[in-house]
């Protein structure tokens, strides 16, 4: 019995489910064999039969967004030698990571829409998702709720254009019908309104070649998420099979350790007697004595998942705002969690052509390759060899928003050609012989708002107590190590980026560093906080009104920036982002120079 991981995204206008709809039509069949589910009409409206079953699972999903309401329709049945695995919800929900586990899962997908064929960006942003995994089957259901405008010569025009939409997203092979939600028509059964259509009906379509490349590789991938061995007499470790089909006597690592183990006995469990299938969980034991601790991955001995911190990878993108390289994010990998950022953009893809386009940033819904580094090494697989250890996710560190989706094509190599070396002399050990904590001292404002100000006699006043710092000013940065860098929003992110390294550098080498740099953007400051030890990075934010500031200007470029001059000038034509929670909160009108550094070094007792 083959299994089918279904996923119906819903763009009709009609407020009938499909899934549902689906579920009542096939009820009656000699061929649906669960009779335990029973779907039937809601109500009756000008004699149109809208559908809704009465036990339906609906499956609450995490909630990410306070302001969003987040549901599926949820069905498992059988029907016609098919197991089904169905997920419906709409294309105007958001993107939660529930929703992105069950597209990953899913070896079929159907897109609903209206006869009209008007795709909104919301549908886009999963019709992208679906071409970034590259599922295999992709059935296109045309809904129409009156035939009386619906007819071959309609619908012939629409598959013309969906087929050349289908090819350039990657979708060469998907199929086309004409349906109805709402009376059932063309669902598992072809119906006389359009007699027109001789093609097999959706339930037909369903059940023809459902293939899905997630299964190619066949390497044993398993998760450990049992470790305590100790209240087990039988010795079985409880896991979950990522991927492969591991037989006793296979000889596995473990990862990241890189320790060897031969699995020693193995039991499955049936996740559905009725239908035989094998759930994902497996408990087996190991020869070897020693203890597999939770969370650890274990790959066949000859053929390894990678490891490594820099990767190539296609990324699709979903945030309103586009993405700039270096910004840092929350990455999501299986159940591997650390900070990314995407450090260059090679190129997106011409979806009409199929040209390698350059480009600065990515927009909404649009599919770039990228490169992309992390702070710590992953455990992974290219995406062609595994669908779980190579499909990711970045998420937004402020609210926990999905805004990009990706999978991995190949490591970068120079990530295994370099090593860390290990050096003798410790940073506590430079610190001691100064006889002081190093800080990094960051203060952010607008241009004007006294910043170097206060920097300066900052830095005088720690010197007079004995203490050893180093001042890092934006335009003086700008005049060396940023001399290639302008003002634009990638180019802002990576000025940060780069002082922040070598303010974390000095701050190794036992300084004060103090760093006086607009730095406008919220995330580029956590990026450069995430840099640093809890205790070392201090956030100072120099509040001074936008009309003092002007007042300030001395150079007239406030004036200029108004008047179209300069672009890309803070306060004017390029956002500041204050902060929302500053470790030093310094309000310049009410508060002399000399207090604020007094506040200061209040702060940090020193």
């Amino acid at each position: 019995m083959s299994n089918i991981n279904l996923i119906i995204c819903n763009n009709t206008s009609n407020e009938c489910s499909l899934l549902n709809a689906m579920m009542f039509d096939i009820n009656s069949s000699p061929d649906f064999n669960d009779k335990k589910i029973i779907a039937a009409p809601c109500n009756h409206n000008k004699g149109v039969t809208t559908f809704k079953s009465i036990s339906s699972e609906i499956v609450p999903l995490k909630i990410d967004h306070p302001n969003t309401e987040n549901t599926a329709i949820s069905h498992r049945f059988s029907f016609m030698g098919a197991h089904y695995s169905s997920i419906e919800f709409f294309a105007n929900d958001y993107c939660s990571e529930q929703k992105v586990q069950d597209c990953l899962n899913a070896n079929c997908v159907i897109f609903a829409i209206d006869a009209k064929i008007e795709l909104d960006i919301e549908m886009l942003k999963w019709i992208k998702t679906f071409s970034l995994l590259k599922t295999q089957k992709v059935i296109w259901a045309v809904d129409y709720i009156s035939s009386s405008d619906f007819n071959e010569e309609v619908f012939a025009g629409l598959v013309e254009k969906l087929t050349l939409f289908s090819r350039e997203l990657g979708f060469p092979h998907a199929s086309y019908l004409p349906l109805s939600i709402s009376t059932g028509e063309n669902i598992s059964s072809l119906r006389s309104k359009s007699s027109w259509y001789q093609g097999a009906n959706l339930m037909e379509q369903l059940s023809l070649d459902t293939k899905h490349s997630a299964t190619a590789l066949k390497a044993t991938r398993l998760q450990v998420i049992q470790a305590d061995r100790s209240n087990d007499d039988s010795g079985f470790i409880e896991g979950i099979l990522i991927q492969g089909k591991p037989q006793v006597g296979d000889k596995l690592k473990v990862l990241p350790s890189g320790a060897g183990c031969t699995i020693k006995s193995i039991e499955k469990t049936l996740a559905n007697k009725e239908t035989n299938l094998y759930s994902d969980r497996i408990k087996f034991s190991i020869a070897e004595s020693f203890e597999l601790k939770s969370g650890v991955i274990l790959g066949q001995g000859n053929n390894l998942p990678e490891m490594a911190d820099q990767f190539e990878a296609n990324l699709l993108w979903l945030h309103n705002l586009a993405l700039i390289p270096g910004r840092q994010y929350k990455f999501k990998l299986y159940n591997q969690e650390v900070n990314a950022t995407v450090n260059k953009i090679k190129y997106r893809i011409n979806e009409n052509t199929g040209d390698k386009l350059a480009c600065q940033d990515i927009k909404k819904n649009e599919i770039a390759t990228v490169n992309i580094s992390l702070d710590k090494i992953i455990i992974f697989d290219p995406f062609k060899n595994n669908h779980t250890l190579g499909f990711f996710s970045l998420i937004d560190k402020s609210n926990s928003v999905i805004v990009g989706l990706g999978t991995i094509n190949h490591l970068l190599r120079r990530s295994q050609n370099i090593h860390w070396q290990e050096i003798q002399v410790m940073p506590e050990t430079r610190a001691a012989l100064m006889n002081q904590k190093p800080k990094c001292i960051w203060m952010t404002g607008l241009s004007g708002s006294g910043k170097s100000t206060i920097a300066n006699m900052l830095e005088q006043s720690l010197n007079i107590s004995g203490l050893h710092t180093f001042l890092l000013d934006g335009d003086n940065v700008r005049h060396g190590l940023n001399r290639d860098l302008g003002f634009t929003e990638a180019d802002r992110a990576e000025n940060i980026r780069r002082v922040a390294e070598v303010a974390k550098l000095m701050v190794e080498a036992g300084l004060i560093v103090i760093v006086s740099f607009i730095s406008p953007f919220r995330s580029d400051r956590e990026m450069a906080r995430q840099r640093f030890q809890n205790d070392q990075f201090v956030e100072v934010f120099i509040d001074t009104p936008l009309e003092e500031c002007e007042k300030r200007d001395t150079k007239g470029l406030y004036a200029k920036a108004r008047l179209g001059e300069i672009q890309n000038f803070t306060g004017i034509n390029s956002p500041y982002e204050a902060p929302v929670a500053a470790d030093i909160h310094i309000r310049t009108t009410e508060n002399p120079t000399e207090q604020a550094v007094s506040q200061i070094r209040q702060y940090l007792n020193l």
